[in-house]
């Protein structure tokens, strides 16, 4: 009996611990990947990033990304995005079809914020600085496993950041290679 009440409790209070995948399924349990981002913020942006995962079910699965985009382009500078959250979906033994929704931030590198002696066509003015924002991923992609211990993936969504006041959809497309271990 005390050891039936005291599985509940580990249970309750360490839900990861009952994430067992289908041992009949062999789905590999992580997922670690490179790829190549495209993101509309006013302006094209081309980066590079990385992607971790974590396979708790057949159909779920949470995730966290970083992508770099090393253009100083005008007003925005340098931009690193951080995203962390769910991939709910199906999939087969080749593919999968899914949907996302990450909630994380951006870091703009050079952000005009103004000011009292701002210049705004003087790149070297006070009036630019480094600023984070919060931003929401919501989207979905294709994935192809070209062997059970590989992946190919391809995301497109719509990226939404909150800055003071507005917010902004923004167009982000991956495109990735990846290791199932």
């Amino acid at each position: 009996m005390l050891k039936s009440i005291l599985n509940i409790v580990i249970s309750l209070l360490f839900p990861w611990s009952t994430l067992t995948l289908n041992a009949q399924s062999d789905l590999p349990r992580f997922e670690a990947a490179g790829q190549f981002a495209l993101m509309t913020t006013g302006y094209r942006n081309a980066g590079v990033g990385g992607r971790f995962g974590v396979n708790a079910s057949e159909m779920l699965a949470f995730e966290a990304e970083v992508d770099h985009f090393p253009q100083d382009k005008y007003a925005e500078g340098k931009k690193t995005l951080s995203l962390f959250g769910v991939k709910i979906g199906t999939r087969t033994d080749s593919a999968g079809l899914f949907a996302r929704i990450r909630p994380g931030f951006i870091k703009f590198g050079n952000e005009l914020v103004g000011g009292t002696n701002c210049d705004p066509l003087n790149p070297t003015s006070t009036c630019y600085a480094a600023q984070n924002h919060f931003a929401l991923d919501i989207g979905g992609g294709f994935e192809f496993f070209p062997t059970h211990k590989t992946v190919v993936r391809f995301d497109i969504g719509n990226l939404l950041i909150r800055y003071s006041g507005q917010s902004s959809n923004n167009l982000i497309m991956n495109v990735g290679f990846g290791f199932r271990f």
